[in-house]
């Protein structure tokens, strides 16, 4: 279609006394692009006035500023339309254009502008538009763009634009991997042929169809520059922007075993606050939290002192539990053991002995297994002591017994 469009047009412009005008097109080539501001406000940055959505823009404040799209090829602009808020309109503004972002040609020049939506033609050809506006309607208020739409004339081929989307810039891989790389490819006048893939100056491969996509396999380590080159049906090409990536030589985890692996360089595990989960049948069953917590079944830590946390029952064969004291001083001779009878009285009163938690407590707070052990240790102690007063007791009672049997 474009070859039979452009022979039309050259045939018929050799006709004499015959002149054609330049058609502006309706494709907004600032959508999407790359763009430079003097300044912006927080949460509205210059991305948002070539985001094709008139409910984002850029603001900024002061009367001196500017918006810069780069086109990242260069076009013959044909017509400009801004979309400014009520209250943040420009009143004085110019529109420019440059070829290398730099040195700069005015295209229009806009004074006491009062309409919301501001559409003009103008005539240029660069890479580069400027919007540069010194002066606002409203003083009181930031300079408020909602969209800015560019457009171009169409009386020549329009060349692809193309763009990786994977991998991303400075992304990082390991020697073997496989990496995939992505494209995105338009052309504004006609349709793509295909998108070819390099690094540096090899061919790694082409796609002829979108999704366009490549599997560059078992890559070694090293530093690479990737680019993807799109052609149309004119066999126009574009190159995009390169990304560059790092393949290390360092070892990585293996499901097979590891060796030469060095701590602290090869580690399953994150690198940021984020918890590090384990899944099996695709559910998760255990976490490890930034702070070195490890949860079985469970997420939080139950005491900001745990470091396990099991949500279920624990089997074991042995547990082994470090104790910094143990009970054995109930058995040092200024031990003073309670009386039966100060026991007998405790336990009417609380209903539980001395020392030993209530069952409120047990509820309330979970049990120190190794407090425990020695709270029950003391008391078997005690019980001891107990047991052997009154067998000295009772073989006192034995031997008079005896005596007045004899006499």
């Amino acid at each position: 279609m474009k070859k039979a469009f452009f022979f039309l047009v050259l045939m018929m412009s050799a006709i004499p006394g015959i002149t054609y005008s330049q058609t502006c097109g309706t494709t907004n080539i600032a959508q999407g692009k790359p763009v430079d501001v003097s300044g912006q406000q927080q949460y509205y940055p210059g991305s948002q006035a070539v985001d094709g959505n008139l409910g984002t823009g850029w603001y900024v404040s002061g009367d001196t500023s500017y918006i810069q799209v780069d086109l990242q090829q260069s076009y013959s602009v044909c017509k400009i339309k801004i979309y400014w808020t009520t209250n943040g309109k420009g009143k004085n503004y110019k529109a420019q254009i440059s070829t290398d972002g730099m040195n700069w040609t005015d295209m229009f020049t806009r004074t006491n502008n009062s309409a919301n939506t501001d559409s003009f033609n103008v005539t240029g050809s660069g890479r580069y538009v400027r919007i540069y506006t010194t002066a606002r309607v409203n003083t009181w208020s930031s300079l408020e763009m909602l969209e800015l739409r560019i457009y171009n004339s169409l009386s020549g081929n329009i060349k692809p634009s193309v763009s990786l989307s994977a991998p991303a810039n400075n992304a990082t891989s390991f020697s073997g991997s496989n990496i995939t790389l992505t494209a995105s490819a338009n052309d504004p006048d006609g349709s793509i042929t295909k998108v070819e893939f390099y690094q540096g100056t090899e061919k790694l491969g082409e796609a002829f169809y979108p999704p366009y996509s490549l599997v560059w396999p078992n890559v070694q380590a090293g530093t690479y520059s990737l680019t993807a080159k799109a052609y149309d049906n004119s066999n126009a090409d574009s190159t995009s922007t390169p990304v560059n990536i790092t393949v290390n030589n360092t070892n990585r985890w293996s499901l097979t075993g590891n060796t030469g692996t060095t701590p602290g360089l090869n580690f399953l595990g994150t690198t940021d606050s984020t918890r590090l989960v384990f899944k099996t049948d695709g559910t998760e069953k255990m976490t490890i939290l930034p702070d070195g917590f490890v949860g079985i079944g469970t997420t939080s830590a139950p005491d900001p002192i745990a470091k396990l946390g099991v949500n279920g029952a624990i089997f074991a064969t042995k547990l082994k539990i470090t104790q910094n004291g143990w009970a054995d001083y109930v058995f040092s001779k200024d031990y003073k053991l309670p009386s039966l009878k100060e026991v007998e009285a405790y336990i009417k009163k609380h209903s539980h002995l001395p020392g030993v938690p209530s069952a409120s407590e047990v509820i309330s707070k979970p049990v120190d297994v190794g407090d425990m052990q020695e709270i029950l240790l003391k008391k078997i102690e005690e019980l001891t002591l107990y047991i052997i007063d009154q067998q000295k007791q009772i073989e006192e009672l034995k031997r008079q017994l005896e005596q007045k049997q004899r006499k």
